[in-house]
């Protein structure tokens, strides 16, 4: 099996339900056969159908995404917004009018002298 299985499968995934949700008639007897080919049965692609077709509308007022559920989870552990905005000092914060001080270490002294034809040189991108 290939280590890029488990992408293969989710890439199939989201095309299935990208052709479900464009209607693409052409696309999906062939799509179909090849998802039935690598393991997907006909309750999975059931499910994927639904998943394409599913509207906010259609959801219970409570529902929360499984994607958005796991970050809010974490959330509730996380600290308040007010210790959060205590901890940040106005002193730490950078000034936009400010210059930036000039980085004296930025640039290494030259090895070889310019008369070197030998000497190495800075190529340039454009």
């Amino acid at each position: 099996m290939s280590i890029f299985a488990d992408d293969w499968r989710a890439c199939l995934r989201e095309h299935y339900m990208h052709v479900v949700r464009t209607g693409d008639r052409a696309t999906l007897p062939s799509l179909t056969l090849v998802m039935h080919e690598i393991g997907f049965t006909d309750d999975d692609l059931a499910e994927l159908r639904v998943l394409a077709t599913m509207r906010a509308d259609d959801m219970p007022a409570d529902y929360v995404p499984p994607e958005i559920a796991a970050p809010r989870a974490f959330a509730a552990v996380a600290a308040p917004p007010d210790e959060i905005e205590a901890e940040a000092e106005p002193d730490d914060l950078p000034i936009a009018d400010e210059e930036p001080a000039p980085d004296t270490e930025a640039e290494p002294a030259p090895d070889a002298s310019p008369d070197n034809p030998d000497a190495p040189k800075q190529l340039s991108l454009f």
